[in-house]
């Protein structure tokens, strides 16, 4: 990875992005498209794109996150390829492809369950590093 691209990522956060590029690699090989599910700042959507040469969308519910991940876009020859739009998984369907690898990045809780079943509902492929299980609205938690 081009150092340029991770400025103002944390050291910890860098060693993740990387060691999921890696894994995701062969799926993002045959996929038509990357789609980073709760995307948060946008680095893995944008460092996707460029790594594999595909059309990379970032998903977030929170609005300032995606402006801010907006920002970064143009650092790197393949962030071109990278778009980043304002969705809320709890209220909105993921609209997935059969091509398309589905990626989750720390999704947390119920997140990674929606995730889980846009996924099959579709079946594409799934990179899914859920964190924070307990994470969930219901009364049942």
């Amino acid at each position: 990875m081009d150092p340029a691209c991770l400025r103002a990522v944390p050291h910890r956060k860098q060693a993740q992005l990387a060691a999921l590029l890696g894994a995701v690699e062969p799926m993002a090989a045959r996929a038509g498209r990357i789609v980073d599910v709760g995307a948060g700042s946008g680095h893995f959507t944008r460092l996707a794109a460029e790594a594999f040469d595909r059309a990379a969308v970032g998903l977030e519910r929170r609005a300032e996150r995606v402006a801010a991940a907006e920002r970064r876009l143009g650092v790197g020859p393949g962030a071109g390829s990278a778009t980043y739009v304002t969705l809320d998984a709890d209220r909105d369907a993921l609209a997935l492809a059969g091509d398309d690898l589905a990626v989750g990045l720390h999704a947390c809780g119920k997140l990674g369950d929606d995730l889980v079943l846009a996924v099959a509902a579709a079946r594409c492929d799934l990179a899914l590093v859920s964190c924070c299980l307990q994470k969930r609205a219901e009364a049942w938690r």
